[in-house]
């Protein structure tokens, strides 16, 4: 059986590190994705991929596409968006992504 990506996405936020350590406790695949430079969880060693993309507080169109090229080249099982402006920029366009 084949182990199961997920994407985390807005990896600098506290509370992504517990998501990461225990998906990858379950075996998962864990794949990162941050804005800042100094996220503790993108240097985990629970993490195997990470991924630098735009700043959703600044434009949310090079966001969406920066975590759209992420899901096209890793295709994971599941995203999920840890703060409050990625839960509100991936559902505003969640047509998109369904569509993949």
């Amino acid at each position: 059986m084949q182990t199961k990506k997920v994407l985390v996405v807005s990896a600098g936020y506290k509370k992504s590190y517990p998501i990461i350590k225990e998906l990858s406790r379950a075996k998962y695949n864990v794949v990162v994705a941050t804005y800042s430079f100094r996220a503790p969880s993108f240097f985990s060693r629970y993490v195997k991929n990470r991924y630098y993309i735009s700043n959703p507080h600044r434009n949310h169109e090079t966001y969406f596409d920066d975590v759209l090229k992420i899901i096209r080249k890793e295709k994971p099982s599941i995203v999920i968006p840890v703060g409050f402006m990625d839960v509100f920029i991936l559902s505003k366009y969640k047509k998109v992504e369904e569509e993949m």
